[in-house]
């Protein structure tokens, strides 16, 4: 099987990757999570590479990523997003992708 093919079906199946510093991060419901990781593991540095060359794709690097407060993460670009607070609030939830899937993903100019 292709590491993509791999990478797609632990997505759609609720397992969120990404890059904590030189680890893997994974988030998504435990049990789902502890199906897939030995299916992963023989594959770790390519996973690795792989969430190294999407990276900038995340929210993080986006024109549209906000922090207001201290650890709170929100866009501020997508209307299909949950609202942060009561209706009418201008920043949204983070995808639990993280914006693997965005397609208002605009790099911000500190990251050009």
């Amino acid at each position: 099987m292709v590491l993509t093919d791999l990478l797609n079906q632990a997505q759609s199946a609720g397992v969120v990757l990404f890059l904590d510093g030189d680890r893997i991060g994974v988030r998504g419901d435990p049990a789902v999570t502890a199906e897939w990781l030995p299916r992963l593991r023989p594959y770790r540095d390519e996973v690795l590479a792989a969430l190294a060359a999407r990276v900038i794709d995340s929210c993080k690097f986006c024109a549209h990523h906000r922090r207001p407060g201290i650890g709170n993460r929100y866009c501020g670009g997508r209307p299909d997003l949950p609202l942060a607070y009561g209706p009418g609030h201008p920043l949204r939830r983070l995808p639990a992708d993280l914006g693997d899937s965005c397609q208002s993903f605009e790099v911000a100019e500190a990251y050009r």
